[in-house]
């Protein structure tokens, strides 16, 4: 272990003479790395009133950490792994890890000599350094990484074409090396709708289809070395035509896909029922007797299933607007688990956020008001949202305007025939939009990704063509606000939309975050 040793005075222990006292600038003590003597090329440490002081890029090189000098803001930024420290000059408040925190009045950077010093205790224990204090002497020492992590599940759903090579990691039909079975603990195969009449269908309007080979998948998920739960998913959304209500208020075609389902469930782990939009285009009098009949068809799948089996309910967050059919304290005593869509918040006509963290926090509040805590997944959808504004721009096609762009299908999203269109929103891969950001900072001067602070989201901005662009999108930093909720409320874990539209960078947050 490296060790970073410094001979200062300490409660006394070294000469009075090297003491300093009103703020007065001392010489500081000598730094030893290991048994080797530090060589400060032109300004040496500091010490004032009993705190040691040393040039902010020579504690960034002893304690391997990145620092940046903001001049005109007058700030230095020091990031590990993980971890950053923004001080400001002749300010004791100090950001560490995006939260604010008053050091004593003597404890801040300050420029002497021309040079900016840091305070090495402070700096040092920021970055997972032990201090230790023995016989006037300073012990630095890193901290060995523990693992501590957070007991939780990770669910993912596999849908919509290019999660095979991401969750098996190889071309199909073959297994690579660097799979991400470890990953997930159930996967729900998104393979089956909901046609008009209620019947069971693998080759659905939406894109949930069941491709051919799809039993190579279930062989390797079950396979006892990783073995993984799979469950169905069933996908039906809502339309103006209200087909899926009209399923479930018809008690022939709900009794009828209650059975198809039962029956295909035998080939699983489970069932995930990904009904969406229940009751939106419905009015106050039809959501009630929607949501009483839709419990019922629930209650009939679960008493159905053979009691190993596991029934999973996909719902639209308690604080959507296409919650109100959803009775969620009865439908969470029925499943086993709910997954909370904590998504989607985002307005027609005023770009922003897809899952703002104040709407998200809220869901999972409401969520546990009415659920037991350890049945809900908190759902996170990896696709970035981008706005393009098309005030000045005819729109023919309505469904130009809500999509996930994915290489093999777009999904829209419905929309009220009063809601007005000012922006033409897209969902689209967050691998592309690191692309993107990384060709605009190359294209344009000063263009830069931004922090939406209410939110805690990234987001960029640009002109292109005369048209407004905005993308807010997930990072590794947004994500960990979203993670953070699981641990404070004891969550069952996470879900994932959707398996082949998810970066490494996401991968490197859940491996770092949950127990494995």
């Amino acid at each position: 272990m490296i060790l970073l040793i410094l001979s200062i005075n300490f409660f006394g222990l070294m000469p009075e003479n090297v003491f300093a006292v009103n703020n007065e600038v001392m010489p500081g003590p000598d730094v030893y790395l290991s048994d080797q003597k530090v060589v400060f090329d032109d300004v040496k440490p500091k010490l004032i009133n009993d705190r040691t002081f040393l040039p902010f890029r020579k504690v960034a090189e002893l304690t391997d950490t990145e620092v940046e000098w903001k001049g005109e803001e007058r700030k230095v930024e020091a990031v590990k792994d993980e971890l950053k420290l923004v001080m400001e000059i002749d300010n004791p408040n100090v950001i560490l890890n995006r939260q604010e925190k008053l050091l004593d009045e003597d404890e801040h950077a300050r420029i002497i000599d021309d040079r900016t010093m840091v305070p090495l205790r402070f700096f040092a224990e920021s970055f997972n350094m032990n201090v230790e204090y023995e016989d006037g002497i300073v012990y630095l020492s890193p901290i060995a990484d523990e693992k501590v992590g957070v007991e939780g599940e990770v669910y993912g759903f596999y849908a919509l074409g290019g999660s095979w090579n991401e969750l098996f990691g190889e071309d199909y039909p073959e297994l690579g090396e660097n799979h991400r079975l470890d990953t997930y603990d159930t996967i729900g195969v998104g393979w089956y709708e909901l046609d008009k009449e209620g019947n069971l269908v693998t080759d659905g309007n939406y894109g949930f289809s069941r491709p051919g080979g799809y039993e190579r998948v279930l062989e390797y998920a079950f396979d006892e070395e990783y073995n993984l739960a799979v469950e169905m998913m069933v996908f039906k959304m809502e339309t103006k035509d209200k087909d899926l209500s009209s399923i479930i208020l018809s008690e022939e075609k709900r009794k009828e896909a209650a059975k198809q389902i039962i029956l295909e469930a035998e080939n699983y782990s489970g069932v995930n029922l990904d009904l969406e939009g229940l009751g939106f285009f419905s009015d106050e009098d039809e959501v009630t007797e929607v949501q009483n009949k839709f419990t019922a068809f629930v209650e009939e799948i679960k008493e159905g299933l053979d009691e190993e089996k596991s029934l999973t309910i996909t719902l639209h967050p308690p604080n959507s607007v296409y919650s109100d059919a959803y009775d969620f304290e009865q439908l969470g005593k029925l499943a086993d688990q709910v997954v909370i869509m904590a998504y989607d918040y985002n307005e027609i006509n005023t770009p922003g956020a897809s899952a703002p963290y104040p709407k998200v926090k809220e869901a999972v509040e409401k969520s546990v008001e009415l659920i037991d805590n350890d049945k809900i997944i908190l759902g996170v959808r990896t696709p970035a949202v981008k706005y393009s504004n098309v005030i000045n721009e005819k729109v023919e096609d309505e469904n130009d305007i809500n999509l996930e762009e994915t290489e093999d299908r777009e999904i829209v999203k419905e929309l009220k025939e009063d809601d007005e269109i000012s922006w033409r929103i897209r969902h689209i891969f967050l691998d592309s939009v690191y692309d993107l950001v990384d060709e605009k900072k190359e294209e344009i001067d000063g263009f830069d990704v931004l922090w939406d602070e209410d939110s805690k989201v990234n987001y960029v901005r640009w002109e292109e063509d005369g048209i407004e662009n905005y993308i807010y999108y997930k990072t590794d930093e947004s994500l960990n606000y979203k993670l953070d909720l699981i641990g404070d409320y004891n969550l069952k874990g996470l879900a994932i939309w959707r398996i082949g539209l998810v970066p490494e960078v996401i991968y490197d947050e859940l491996d770092d975050f949950f127990k494995r």
